[in-house]
């Protein structure tokens, strides 16, 4: 499936476990984070039930990647996986 044949929802939840094999994090982990178990944060990275935007900028800070990367912008490669500072 390419990019332009992904709904949104799918193309963040790539991008989530991008992040998160970047960082070398499990699902539990994650799910961890958010007081939430396995199963939920699961259902979530495989695209079944979308991120809130609120959850989107958790997963971010959690990561420590750009939240454009995430939701897939312009100009983010996926590469582009260097950890953010907080300031």
């Amino acid at each position: 499936m390419s990019m332009d044949d992904q709904s949104i929802d799918e193309r963040i939840a790539s991008r989530v476990r991008q992040a998160m094999a970047a960082r070398r994090m499990s699902q539990k982990d994650l799910g961890n984070r958010f007081g939430q178990s396995q199963a939920w944060i699961s259902r979530r990275v495989r695209g079944q039930v979308p991120f809130s935007v609120a959850e989107l900028a958790t997963v971010a800070r959690v990561l420590a990647v750009p939240l454009e990367f995430l939701v897939g912008a312009v100009g983010v490669a996926s590469t582009d996986l260097t950890p953010v500072v907080a300031s």
